[in-house]
């Protein structure tokens, strides 16, 4: 064969042009990463391919953004020093120990552009609004414009104190004013920071706690030296909790306390259960316990989280609370968490109130993937998740496949899903699993764009959806199996299965074989599998009934596996099932009838039994144009001439139920082989289970075209 200097020329080019791309997407994605913005980043790989740098990096992207599990899933089979200790890390992040009592987070009010910060709460909370950024002290965020008040409920006496102090600012002072609370003899403590080009001004050079008794504020006596003290909270037996750097603590920001009383002496350290070498800020008393908010990694999912300290014990409550994004300022109201600020929720990183709601465990979904049928959306594309109200809880990016997922959604609660202007159209449809890819709605977009829906709780999803639940007669099983690169196999690898439409309709695992089933699907004339773990050396084995390979498969260039059921030399019947769905299935194409049971050493039929039939019953007078052969077969139990003539009289029943319904006689053929043709090797003198031994009782239909087979 001859190849033009010109041609190798362009494949070359070519090369040259996708390493570029490439590298530029890589390098892109790690500026993105050293900047915080997780979401960005992995919106970034949905566009450009998630793989595109790699299963680590993309493993690493998927753990900023908190989806752990899916991980996890990505580093099977991936090995080296790097992929271990994050695999490790990921099983601590998973670990990391939850209350019984979770956290509902909603945004407190829908904000464009601008932030805020809970200054102080009396009987509801003040706003301090800033416009671009928040001065919230720890972590710190710089101060782009002037602070606007908004107030409610406040006594009239702090709200001179606060528009005095913004006076203040315009004379000469620089001032910042951070988190505050007010002690039994109504004194506030609030943090501060003055700066005066005046040296008389006596103010301190760093962030400090004032106090106010109602005609005058200092700064408190015993903060002397040039240390940063902010973040000022009163415990119930009436000391004052903040943070600080002051010498003698773990390093970073320590919290400490000071008896309000005597406001003399040292502050005391809370010590090691609470203090790290990072730091710890933003103190809530809460009853007994105590909140407060930490960055140390190890106690963190991310940024900075809220941590609650009770009993001398210390634990992150986990998500939803709290996020790989900085999540602080936690404020309580009767002993009770009730406002928090995040940055979560938008991409430009600004601080937003949100209000705190605990609730029970079992309400708390890990995960719930959707999938979305209009073909007008791209990679990339926003989805966002909106509560009752319209107001923004989470948004995700819609993946190359139409996919998206949403972490850590509350259950009982109703919500909708939004993808902007003009990207869906009414009557779209939004598909709906949990974290094991069971359907769990199936939702419509309506006039506004949006598709709204109730969530249950998760135990009213936990029924397995991978097998038919109406437990219909023309379902099919599809056995597999998963061969890596060099033969090997792949242990415990997920593997979904969609549709000639492309939607996911079942879930597999690989056994340690790689082997993989899915029982009870729909008849389709083609199928794709698709996997977490993406081999492009590797290849999908199709087994028929015998155990057999009748296919082999090789990935596409987007990592699918597409299965072409019915051939073109098939002959194809179609058939409209007892939903009233047209499905297509090859002439003597064998499937079990499910449920249809017999009492022990007797052919007549029970109720239940008799409840399929009537499925079928319906399946035949709504397909005039086919008949059946029913056979019937039994385990290997007993002796095998009883069995042969016990499936016989089993068979004889179906029919004879079926001809009582009204089918004609000509449409039915029916024969009993006892335990002659098993499906598996639980025969004679074999030790099998009880449940192997049930899979070889069974009845099967094949259908026919018109003609009687």
């Amino acid at each position: 064969m001859r190849i033009s200097v010109f041609a190798i020329f362009i494949f070359l080019f070519n090369l040259k042009a996708f390493s570029q791309n490439e590298n530029s997407t890589c390098d892109k994605l790690n500026g993105l990463l050293e900047q915080g913005k997780y979401k960005a980043a992995y919106r970034l790989l949905v566009v450009n391919g998630e793989y595109s740098c790699g299963n680590y990096r993309y493993a690493q992207v998927l753990k900023w953004n908190g989806r752990y599990d899916e991980a996890l899933s990505i580093l099977q089979g991936e090995v080296g020093t790097k992929v271990d200790e994050l695999k490790d890390e990921l099983e601590n992040l998973l670990g990391i120990k939850k209350k019984s009592d979770l956290y509902a987070i909603n945004a407190l009010e829908r904000l464009d552009s601008v932030s805020s910060l809970i200054f102080l709460v009396i009987d509801a909370p003040v706003l301090v609004r800033q416009k671009e950024y928040v001065s919230s002290v720890f972590p710190r965020k710089e101060t782009k414009s002037k602070p606007v008040m908004e107030t409610k409920g406040v006594k009239t006496g702090y709200y001179s104190l606060i528009n005095a102090e913004f006076k203040r600012r315009e004379n000469n002072h620089r001032l910042q004013l951070g988190p505050a609370c007010i002690g039994e003899d109504s004194t506030l403590y609030y943090t501060a920071l003055y700066q005066s080009p005046l040296s008389s001004s006596g103010f301190h050079d760093d962030f400090g706690i004032y106090h106010w008794d109602g005609e005058n504020h200092s700064l408190l006596s015993w903060i002397n030296d040039k240390a940063t003290y902010v973040h000022p909270s009163i415990s119930n037996d009436n000391w004052l909790i903040f943070s600080s750097n002051r010498e003698g603590g773990y390093g970073g920001m320590d919290l400490w306390k000071m008896n309000l009383e005597a406001l003399q002496g040292e502050p005391i350290n809370l010590g090691s259960e609470v203090n790290s070498e990072y730091d710890e800020v933003f103190p809530a008393q809460a009853g007994d316990s105590l909140y407060f908010v930490s960055n140390d990694p190890n106690r963190s999912l991310g940024g900075y989280d809220v941590l609650l300290s009770y009993s001398g014990a210390t634990d992150n409550p986990g998500r939803p609370l709290n996020s790989v994004s900085d999540d602080f300022n936690p404020y309580t109201i009767n002993d009770e968490l009730a406002y928090l600020n995040t940055d979560r929720l938008y991409p430009d990183s600004l601080d937003i109130v949100v209000k705190v709601k605990p609730f029970k465990s079992r309400l708390l979904f890990d995960l719930i993937h959707g999938e979305v049928s209009n073909a007008n959306l791209a990679p990339g594309d926003t989805v966002e998740l909106l509560d009752s109200e319209g107001n923004l809880l989470d948004y995700t990016f819609v993946n190359g496949d139409g996919r998206f997922t949403f972490s850590s959604v509350k259950g009982l609660e109703n919500y909708s899903i939004s993808f902007g202007e003009e990207k869906v159209e009414k009557g779209d449809r939004i598909f709906l699993y949990d974290k094991n890819y069971a359907l769990m709605e199936q939702l419509t977009v309506d006039d506004s764009g949006q598709a709204r829906f109730e969530l249950l709780t998760p135990e009213d999803y936990s029924l397995d959806k991978v097998v038919n639940e109406d437990e219909s007669v023309l379902s099919v099983d599809i056995a597999g199996l998963l061969v890596g690169s060099g033969g090997k196999s792949n242990n415990g690898v997920e593997i979904f299965l969609q549709d000639a439409q492309g939607t996911t309709i079942a879930r597999a695992f690989t056994n340690e074989s790689g082997k993989f089933v899915f029982e009870q699907v729909k008849p389709d004339e083609a199928y794709s599998f698709t996997s977490a773990v993406v081999d492009m050396n590797s290849e999908i084995r199709i087994f028929n009934q015998d155990g057999e390979v009748i296919e082999k498969i090789a990935p596409g260039k987007n990592g699918e596996y597409v299965y072409i059921r019915l051939k073109e030399t098939d002959k194809i019947i179609t058939i409209t099932n007892e939903s009233n769905v047209q499905v297509k299935v090859k002439e003597k194409e064998i499937f079990n009838l499910p449920a249809i049971y017999f009492d022990l050493d007797k052919a007549a039929l029970n109720n239940k039994s008799e409840a399929i039939l009537g499925k079928l019953i319906s399946v035949l007078n709504d397909n005039p144009h086919v008949s059946i052969l029913l056979s019937g077969h039994t385990d290997s139990k007993g002796d095998a001439e009883y069995n042969l003539q016990l499936s016989r009289q089993r068979i004889k029943s179906v029919q004879s139920y079926l001809l009582n319904n009204g089918i004609k006689p000509n449409r039915i053929s029916a024969e009993g082989y006892g335990e002659t043709q098993l499906v598996n090797n639980c025969s004679d003198g074999v030790d099998c289970t009880e449940k192997e031994h049930a899979k070889n009782r069974r009845i099967e239909v094949q259908f026919y075209g018109n003609e009687r087979p």
